[in-house]
């Protein structure tokens, strides 16, 4: 089980119950599928977008500042 959960991970007095584990558990692989998203967005989407936006008019899109 990885950081961020809280008082649902369990503490020094009790162990975390099943249920919470599983939900901890399954936050956990969604939060990886949406990350792997985010990283196709950016490494392979964005950059096809910015090089077929001034053939059709349109300005790049910009990161940062």
């Amino acid at each position: 089980m990885g950081t961020g959960a809280g008082k649902y991970s369990g503490g020094a007095d009790y162990a975390p119950t099943e249920a919470a584990a599983g939900l901890v558990h399954d936050l956990e692989n969604q939060l990886r599928a949406v990350t792997e998203q985010y990283r196709k967005l950016m490494d392979i989407d964005l950059p096809a977008y910015n090089r077929a936006a001034p053939e059709l008019g349109l300005e790049p899109l910009k990161l940062g500042n």
